[in-house]
């Protein structure tokens, strides 16, 4: 079965058959814009898979961003997952769409959520570093440090080693906890600012899935 008419399954299954509207759905996630149409699809395609398209999101990410992030894209995962547990696509097919919209799920986590607002940072940034929660500076930093191989440069973890230590605060935290959702967005904010400041926004959103790195290397040890 091929890819245009495994799409076509796709628009006659869930969007009878309307090209149009699957084409306008499609464009309002590519603006990440949430429209009431876009909760009413979710309702009525799939909705019973929310929850498998939650699981797929998260294991992809390593996290699930907020509501107002995955909602513009949920019901296309929801369709996948429908359609693959149907036979309309095939696992590839199904693997490199999910890839797809993970990634511009990420994308938008990172853009609205402003992790790469600040191209550099001046100095009461540095100081707020160095004195925000200074109980956790360290452990927040080796913590991240060995999730993602090597040390990275401030420039690229200081948003992300805060986001870490406040969280560490709360929740309580010790070294030996396992990693998690936390752990993983703040990796994926730092491969990412990495990227988009080092080789431009296209590179940045066409980056790796954390989620999916992280899955890899325990899957080999």
């Amino acid at each position: 079965m091929t890819r245009v008419k495994e799409s076509q399954d796709i628009v006659d299954k869930y969007y009878n058959g309307d090209e149009a509207a699957y084409n306008e759905a499609l464009t309002r996630q590519n603006a990440s814009v949430i429209d009431w149409s876009d909760i009413e699809t979710q309702t009525k395609c799939a909705p019973d898979q929310e929850y498998h398209a939650l699981a797929y999101i998260q294991n992809f990410l390593g996290y699930i961003p907020e509501p107002n992030i995955y909602m513009p894209h949920i019901a296309f995962v929801q369709v996948l997952v429908d359609s693959m547990e149907k036979n309309l696509i095939t696992w590839d097919h199904f693997i490199d769409e999910l890839v797809f919209h993970a990634k511009r799920i990420r994308n938008d986590d990172m853009l609205k959520g402003e992790w790469v607002r600040h191209k550099t940072y001046d100095e009461s940034y540095r100081k707020h570093y160095e004195n925000f929660l200074p109980l956790y500076k360290l452990p927040a930093r080796d913590r991240l440090s060995k999730l993602l191989g090597y040390e990275p440069l401030i420039e690229y973890s200081l948003e992300a080693e805060l986001f870490l230590r406040r969280l560490f605060q709360l929740d309580s935290f010790h070294s030996e906890m396992p990693y998690g959702d936390t752990d993983l967005k703040a990796a994926t904010i730092v491969r990412y600012r990495e990227a988009y400041l080092l080789q431009g926004k296209s590179v940045a959103d066409d980056s790796d899935l954390i989620g999916m790195i992280y899955q890899e290397r325990k899957s080999s040890n």
